[in-house]
């Protein structure tokens, strides 16, 4: 797929262009990185409900089958990021602690400012009541 796409020319449209570029300029001045929190938190998601889904409790169900999923699956924690204020928020309301907190400048160019960067993470408690 990567090389069909490299020989159509997608990559060479300008606005393709302009984000490889500000994602390079922002990979030097950001860096990209964020601390590792895989070993207390090991799994990880993403979710997104369309606007006019939500307020309706479809994503704290979602989040609660895959938590109980994890639980049953004995895995002693998830985290995930997200990059709007209304998902940390949702997320913190789900009981998630943040764990990471800064901001991304490769969509400057489009929004005319740095987008936030939330990382959030929920430890699972003791899976060992599974075992029973």
């Amino acid at each position: 797929m990567f090389w069909k796409a490299l020989r159509s020319g997608v990559f060479l449209k300008k606005k393709n262009i302009v984000f490889i570029f500000n994602f390079l300029k922002a990979l030097i001045k950001d860096g990209l990185v964020t601390p590792d929190f895989t070993k207390e938190y090991p799994a990880t998601f993403h979710i997104n409900i369309k606007k006019e889904f939500r307020g309706k409790n479809i994503g704290t169900d979602l989040v609660n089958v895959y938590l109980n999923y994890l639980k049953k699956e004995m895995v002693t924690g998830v985290h995930l990021a997200t990059l709007s204020q209304a998902g940390a928020d949702f997320f913190s309301k789900q009981s998630f602690r943040l764990l990471y907190e800064g901001s991304r400048s490769y969509f400057n160019y489009i929004l005319h400012k740095d987008v936030p960067l939330f990382i959030f993470g929920k430890k699972l408690g003791d899976v060992s009541i599974f075992l029973r």
